[in-house]
């Protein structure tokens, strides 16, 4: 057998080069050059073949470069935008520099709560909750289970009980006590109140008000989550009664806030019973979403004009005890700012657009 064997080439009047003279270390080696002429396999091996499109290379620390798991963005994205994961791929995010903005990166972790409250002439001889409610009777203790009074529940936990309306009574925040999407942060292991008294000149007797709580629980991780939820309640009567509960969304792909179309309401359990006591239940938050959990209470009767509530979270150390869980503060902010347009009075509660707003307000993910 002929062979030509050389220690270097040289192009017609150009540079020498000098040529290996072993073989690669591994597979795929390609042959680099340097500014003194010689010829060498590269100390990095390349991948044996082609990778998905727009996913970078990467190395194992071995000498091996290889395709990243997970593909970069198709485009460039605006001033400002910084590279986040969505779970399964990246994604520009735009940086928001303003305190809630701050805040929703959990950084400091912090634990709160959305709470609205109403008394609007719901004594026992005016009955607004039994005959003319924001569109149809509402009961409490239905607030998971009855769609209209899911639909009424939602609309007055948002702020307005006729959200479509323009001279009709709003239901919630028309007395002077009341509050309404009120943020409250927890200090040490509770958040909301134990016995918080309301002076109602409109109610007398039986039929007190009532308060929604939401918690938002996300779930940073890629598998499902069970977190045991803790709250103390107040209840009085059938109108003046409590529910808890809490609602998972559902998404037309993948987890992130802009894919949320919908979801699904669990009822845990609820109450038209005279009692002030707890209740706690396990719960599980599904990878990469955010639930929101209610403790729906009623202003029970003390004595003429006088209704004390009881409503509030505990056990907040055991509820966030895994590094996975948090308080999911863009939700939040968004149930207190966000503004949902499609709202009516009569049509179906959205809690979807709570998610999609949260992610044009705060960045999606």
């Amino acid at each position: 057998m002929s062979k030509i064997i050389v220690d270097e080439i040289q192009a017609n009047g150009g540079d020498t080069l000098t040529i290996p003279s072993t073989d690669a270390t591994a597979n795929n080696q390609p042959i680099v050059g340097s500014t003194a002429g010689a010829l060498t396999f590269s100390p990095l091996a390349l991948p044996a073949a082609d990778g998905a499109a727009n996913k970078p290379l990467t190395t194992d620390g071995s000498a091996q470069l290889q395709f990243g798991g997970f593909a970069l963005p198709a485009t460039a994205g605006t001033d400002g935008q910084v590279l986040t994961s969505t779970g399964s791929a990246a994604a520009w995010e735009s940086i928001d520099t303003s305190s809630a903005s701050l805040l929703s990166a959990e950084g400091a972790n912090p634990i709160a709560s959305i709470v609205s409250t109403t008394a609007q002439q719901n004594s026992y001889s005016t009955g607004d909750w039994t005959s003319s409610g924001p569109y149809t009777t509402y009961r409490h203790d239905q607030f998971f289970t009855q769609d209209n009074s899911r639909l009424q529940g939602w609309n007055m936990f948002m702020g307005d009980g006729y959200p479509d309306g323009t001279s009709q009574i709003f239901y919630v925040d028309n007395q002077g006590q009341e509050v309404t999407r009120y943020i409250q942060y927890a200090y040490g292991k509770r958040v909301g109140w134990h016995w918080k008294d309301f002076d109602y000149r409109d109610n007398e007797t039986s039929y007190g008000g009532l308060s929604w709580r939401c918690m938002p629980i996300r779930n940073t991780s890629g598998s499902d989550i069970s977190v045991t939820v803790a709250a103390y309640y107040s209840s009085y009567t059938t109108y003046s009664s409590a529910s808890w509960g809490y609602f998972t969304p559902t998404n037309s792909s993948g987890t992130t806030y802009s894919t949320v179309t919908g979801g699904t309401w669990t009822s845990i359990s609820n109450t038209t019973s005279n009692q002030r006591t707890n209740w706690s239940s396990s719960i599980t938050i599904p990878a990469g979403k955010t639930v929101l959990v209610f403790n729906n209470t009623a202003h029970a009767y003390a004595t003429t004009y006088r209704f004390p509530d009881t409503n509030y979270f505990y056990n907040l150390d055991t509820t966030f005890s895994d590094s996975n869980i948090i308080c999911d503060l863009r939700i939040l902010y968004a149930m207190h700012q966000a503004r949902s347009t499609a709202a009516t009075y009569n049509g179906t509660e959205r809690p979807q657009d709570v998610y999609t707003l949260a992610g044009t307000l705060y960045g999606d993910r």
